[in-house]
């Protein structure tokens, strides 16, 4: 794990610094973001991400640094190295095409007071693929597949055990540009986490955005996400199956905004709050809740 966390950090210190000359581009960026829910829990995490490609090349190469933090107890402490490469397809069609393959590495540390008692070695491999069909200068409809295949490993107290993780989401969208200056678009996201002898969760949920660039360049960018469908299973270690527990009902409602400081640097901002119902299947028992998540960062462009 250090080794790779050395490798990223020096790759992206070394491709934003002094390869304007050369025939690179990309961008590097740094983030942070903050989420609470009502009932108190919480992270906090720090990243930094950025992708670079030779110039008329249709290969790119991504990575992203990131350290977390539980905002509640401060018992617990994530480090995630990630790094991958995509290959867009573009012949100057109405059509586009892409896929990419990511590898992720994760260390998750759990304690007690302060003291170390377990943790979680995850390893997973990342595959996408997307593609996007253009009906003419206004208009267009897209898509995407992508895919976590993951190891984790448990240690501490003693204890060692190993597990397969599966998750996707499948994601189809549209656009209609309300002249030069707006864009509406609409998309409906199918999602399942799939945590070996832990969770199983389906999701499925509806977006509209709104898109304003103003003269500066300013984008204000307004959205809304329903929740269709949020089934919450748990591992019943009794019987070996995923037990169906509960249902959750989530609306977000959100706000992002990029703001050029100069040619090359960018800032970026989100923020939505999030209201969730949760009603669970055996005695029918509400319960509400919120989350607040905000994101700001800077962006690099070279």
């Amino acid at each position: 794990m250090k080794k790779m966390i050395i490798a990223v950090a020096v790759l992206s210190c070394a491709v934003g610094y002094g390869v304007e000359s050369s025939s690179w581009a990309g961008s590097t960026g740094l983030y942070t973001d903050y989420e609470e829910a009502k009932s108190g829990g919480g992270d906090h995490s720090v990243f930094l991400k950025g992708s670079f490609k030779k110039e008329k090349s249709d290969i790119s190469y991504n990575y992203k640094l990131m350290k977390t933090y539980d905002t509640k107890n401060d018992n617990e402490e994530r480090t995630r190295v990630q790094v991958g490469a995509s290959y867009n397809y573009d012949t100057g069609m109405p059509y586009t095409f892409g896929v990419s393959l990511g590898y992720r590495d994760e260390l998750l540390i759990e304690s007690t007071e302060g003291t170390s008692t377990s943790g979680k070695n995850i390893h997973g491999f990342l595959p996408s693929i997307d593609a996007a069909y253009s009906l003419g200068k206004m208009a267009g409809v897209y898509t995407s597949a992508s895919f976590l295949l993951e190891r984790r490993a448990s240690h501490g107290s003693g204890d060692s055990k190993e597990y397969s993780d599966y998750e996707h989401e499948f994601v189809l969208g549209a656009f209609y540009k309300l002249g030069k200056s707006q864009k509406l678009s609409v998309e409906y996201s199918h999602a399942v986490e799939d945590h070996a002898s832990s969770y199983l969760d389906t999701i499925q949920q509806a977006q509209v955005s709104y898109a304003y660039t103003l003269e500066n360049g300013v984008v204000l960018n307004p959205y809304y996400r329903h929740g269709l469908e949020y089934k919450a299973e748990e591992y019943d270690s009794a019987t070996m199956k995923n037990v169906h527990i509960s249902d959750y009902s989530r609306q977000h409602y959100g706000f992002k905004f990029k703001v050029p400081v100069t040619s090359s640097i960018t800032l970026s901002g989100n923020y939505y709050y999030r209201d969730i119902e949760e009603k669970t299947i055996d005695g029918g028992k509400k319960t509400n809740d919120y989350k607040h998540y905000g994101a700001f960062g800077f962006n690099y462009s070279y």
